[in-house]
């Protein structure tokens, strides 16, 4: 029926769906949709994705915004978990009645019949002579309901007494328990009529399989195309010991201790939006993951934030008038995952979710008041310009603005404010100009030789606010600048920064660059290989990565714990797909780890192994390049040019990757390259191309290596007492350098050596703490924009000016 009413256009374009979903791990309520918890997606085909299964999704046609800030509120509450379900029928046919002749003498010991004559609701059906005769010779389907009145619940055969087959066709029949999941089906072949047993009307006998029923009354609907008459249907309880009675005794011993676990876990609410595609649908997720922490039955609202330009927002095509074009999916589902549809685990129930954009946390919005505030001169509109962009600027160009920066955009206004009707729009032209200046987006150094102690200041709270918090200074690196203090209060400001939440931002872009985390986010493992591989096993190893890193800076732990740890950032998910069992939930927390779980430390994460593969298969030289240009801080040889690949003779099958390399160093133009790099990869050859361990990991020989010096390490282990041992300053100088580039902006060069030096030799005469790193950096010449030291010599001079972009 067509809507009517004021919202009746908007209601049209509304709808929910379960696309993607297992039918039996959902349920709809009178209080709302019951989720379990999600089963990961299979992504074989990039760019499909149905989401996790289940998942419950608000569609919007058409009718939604493009910009702007949103907020998706899902009412939900965790009930209790749904029991593992025992199977509710089995495709194994035994059939357990015999006739004699015409008759029916021998059935199992507890048998129940139901005759034709019992059926009830026949559809284009007779009963004639004791059987069910379809009415014409149509193809159309006929069925039947035969009904029981069992003591117990019990597990039964199911055979069902027939006539020959009339027609050649092939004829399927379809059992069903009314009102449970139960089905079975049968194919009675195509072939010949015999046209004996025909006239003669011949009965004979079928197992359609077996069948869990229902203490008390049911019944049994039974459906076919015709072509055959049925005399009966025969249920017999399954022998005491037969196979499929222990097996679901064993079912549920399990079932029973599953259980048991399934309370320890919490169910999350994890949400995306996205566009809804033919083949799924090109979503992210957004915003944080949310516990649902208040007891079961308890309903709470849960808010997720985010920005529409930084989603996959459908592009509305107004010439495309299809039902299933222009949708917006907003997408909700419980993320305590699971890994296979037999696992219920939690259980949430959502009752509503709410989409609202744009969404504005009050009004008038801060991004208006923070501009355009209240201000005596107000009525005034020159003075007032005035004012609102000597606000302005200063944030801009994080520093007082100079008088003459003030008059040049103030001017500019006043050139303007006759094109524009409203006075807003005015000054919004003006402020866009600001943000198009080069001092805006670049951290722009002022002249070294003119620039005053005021300007280094507020040059130096930008430097270490990008660096350290990715992000203008905050209120108190500024009043430190423009008092004169911050330079002497180094020290302290780095330690209270890298303890603030914000330094995740460096961290995040750090590890990008420093450990090159965009080749994991590239690479797309082929899951028909690694089944397991999910974007959300994918996402966490990325996360594993930086929630490691921050806890070692945040806790000032040894900086060779980056190398060697004894313990992982890990959460469930991960966890997981690791095999490493004990851990629960969605958060990343530190969790011990043995020397025989082949992990602990960078190298044996799952973003660097599974980043520097093919997808497939584990890559020695591109792992081996991360190894020293990455960790040892060496530069490894380039290739000549037109270096070959592996030719087809040395991709034999039956070599391994290491006999394959040594075929590969007989090429003259590729030895010296391959005897320097070789080692370096192929320590890591335990490990796959999606980062888990191999079946034969600690007793494969080829990750045993001899390193161009000489030393002899076995795996990854060995590389690290190698580490630890020979490459402490190796190590040392590597993160520094690479932590001197991102602060910088800039490549070093052989004119910062000395410098670097001297960072080294503190870090390790201060006992080399993460923390010490940071400390050593930023109270460094090269960080301070002045003249590197040499070794041995005090005097700091000024040093020419660098310019670098923000990030």
């Amino acid at each position: 029926a067509t809507r009517t009413g004021p919202y009746a256009n908007i209601l049209q374009n509304l709808g929910i769906g379960m696309r993607g979903s297992h039918k039996h791990r959902y349920q709809v309520t009178d209080g709302g949709m019951l989720l379990d918890s999600a089963v990961p997606h299979r992504e074989v085909a990039p760019g499909s994705w149905h989401g996790p299964s289940p998942n419950l999704k608000m569609l919007i046609r058409r009718d939604f915004p493009a910009t702007g800030d949103f907020v998706l509120r899902v009412r939900a509450a965790s009930v209790a978990k749904r029991n593992e379900e025992l199977p509710a029928s089995y495709n194994k046919k035994q059939r357990q009645t015999l006739l004699m002749g015409e008759e029916v003498v021998s059935s199992g010991q507890g048998a129940i019949t139901v005759t034709a004559a019992q059926a009830t609701d026949l559809y284009l059906l007779l009963l004639t002579d004791g059987r069910l005769v379809p009415n014409n010779t149509s193809k159309m389907e006929r069925s039947a309901k035969f009904g029981f009145d069992l003591p117990a619940r019990d597990v039964y055969h199911v055979d069902v007494v027939t006539t020959a087959k009339t027609v050649m066709r092939r004829i399927d029949m379809n059992l069903e328990v009314v009102g449970t999941s139960g089905r079975l089906k049968h194919r009675f072949r195509k072939g010949p009529v015999d046209r004996e047993r025909v006239e003669k009307k011949a009965l004979s006998v079928e197992s359609l399989g077996i069948l869990d029923l229902p203490k008390g009354q049911g019944a049994l609907q039974l459906k076919w195309k015709g072509g055959l008459s049925v005399e009966r249907v025969v249920l017999t309880p399954l022998a005491k010991n037969h196979a499929i009675r222990r097996e679901r005794a064993e079912q549920l011993t399990r079932s029973k201790s599953q259980a048991t676990k399934s309370d320890k876990r919490q169910p999350v609410l994890q949400v995306s939006l996205g566009n809804r595609t033919d083949d799924g649908q090109d979503a992210r997720r957004f915003d944080s993951i949310q516990p649902i922490k208040t007891p079961d039955g308890k309903m709470a609202n849960y808010e997720f934030f985010g920005r529409l330009e930084n989603l996959p927002v459908p592009q509305v095509d107004l010439a495309e008038l299809s039902n299933l074009a222009n949708i917006m999916v907003l997408t909700v589902w419980n993320g305590d995952f699971v890994k296979d549809q037999k696992q219920p685990g939690s259980r949430v129930l959502v009752e509503s979710m709410e989409f609202e954009a744009p969404y504005f946390s009050r009004w008038p919005p801060a991004s208006h008041t923070g501009i355009l505030f209240d201000s005596p001169n107000k009525g005034d509109e020159n003075v007032y310009t005035r004012e609102v962009l000597q606000r302005f600027l200063r944030r801009a160009f994080r520093r007082p603005p100079r008088a003459r920066e003030v008059d040049l955009y103030h001017a500019f206004w006043k050139s303007v404010r006759g094109e524009f009707k409203r006075y807003e729009d005015s000054v919004k032209e003006v402020l866009v100009a600001v943000l198009c200046s080069p001092k805006f987006l670049f951290l722009a150094e002022s002249n070294a030789e003119k620039k005053t102690e005021q300007q280094r200041e507020y040059e130096l709270a930008s430097r270490l606010s990008y660096f350290l918090w990715n992000s203008p200074p905050d209120r108190r690196l500024y009043d430190l600048a423009a008092s004169g203090t911050l330079r002497k209060s180094l020290a302290g400001e780095t330690r209270r920064m890298v303890g603030d939440p914000r330094v995740r931002r460096f961290v995040e872009s750090f590890c990008d660059e420093w450990l090159k985390l965009y080749r994991h986010k590239e690479m797309q493992v082929d899951v028909r290989q690694f089944g397991g591989f999910t974007r959300f096993v994918k996402e966490d190893m990325a996360r594993e990565t930086y929630g490691f890193v921050q806890h070692c800076l945040q806790k000032d732990l040894d900086l060779f714990t980056l190398i060697d740890s004894d313990f992982v950032m890990i959460n469930q998910n991960l966890a997981e797909y690791y095999g490493i069992s004990g851990v629960q939930g969605t958060e990343f927390r530190p969790v011990k780890v043995t020397r025989e779980m082949g992990r602990g430390g960078l190298l044996t994460q799952g973003s660097f192994l599974s980043g520097h593969s093919d997808g497939r298969h584990a890559h020695p030289i591109k792992r081996a390049v991360w190894m020293m240009e990455r960790i040892l801080g060496e530069s490894p040889p380039p290739p000549p040019p037109n270096v070959p690949g592996l030719e087809q003779k040395e991709k034999d099958a039956r070599l391994t990757i290491a006999q394959q390399l040594v075929v590969h160093r007989e090429n003259v133009s590729c030895r010296n390259c391959h005897q320097k790099l070789d080692p370096y990869g192929l320590i890591f050859e335990d490990y796959n191309g999606a980062g888990l361990l191999k079946s034969n990991a600690g007793k494969n020989p080829d990750t045993r290596a001899k390193l161009p010096g000489g030393t002899v390490v076995d795996g990854v282990t060995g590389m690290k007492a190698h580490i630890l041992k020979s490459q402490r300053k190796g190590f040392t100088r590597s993160l520094v350098e690479h932590l001197l580039v991102y602060a910088l902006g800039r490549d070093m060069s052989f004119v910062d050596e000395p410098a670097i030096e001297r960072i080294v030799a503190a870090v390790t005469r201060r006992g080399g703490s993460m923390r010490v790193v940071m400390e050593e950096i930023v109270q460094s010449p090269l960080f301070l924009q002045e003249q590197p030291v040499e070794l041995g010599k005090k005097e700091d001079r000024p040093d020419a000016t660098i310019g670098r972009q923000e990030r």
